[in-house]
């Protein structure tokens, strides 16, 4: 899926913590979720060349309305959950099996993790787009 995000970066050019956090939002939740609303609804399953596509787009064209709006919201949650809890493994919350040593997300020799996943989830809360 190709998308284009245009924002704004801090003054000195290299991303902070909280630019970090709002481009995940924006690139990954937002911009994909938007995607694949775009994908499972102007796509019929003969349109698919993939089996799974032709199933997963059949599927939807079977819920009705009000349920095609719980299964984007659905979608955005296992999204929301998976990018917190890689956060939290980058926040040292938790650890990988066999994990040695603690990971250190830099970006122009600044840090970035230690509060990503707390960051994360409270924009996340505050959005009114869930």
């Amino acid at each position: 899926m190709a998308y284009r995000t245009t924002r704004v970066i801090s003054e000195t050019n290299a991303m902070n913590r909280d630019e970090f956090v709002s481009a995940i939002r924006e690139e990954i939740v937002d911009s994909n979720l938007s995607s694949y609303r775009q994908l499972f609804i102007e796509n019929r399953p003969e349109s698919a060349t993939d089996p799974y596509w032709q199933e997963a787009l059949r599927f939807f064209g079977s819920l009705p309305t009000s349920e095609r709006t719980v299964f984007f919201r659905i979608l955005r949650q296992v999204t929301v959950d998976t990018i917190s809890s890689i956060l939290g493994m980058l926040d040292g919350v938790w650890e990988l099996k066999d994990q040695e040593g603690d990971f250190d997300l830099l970006l122009a020799g600044e840090r970035l993790n230690g509060d990503l996943q707390d960051e994360f989830l409270a924009a996340e809360e505050d959005s009114p787009s869930q």
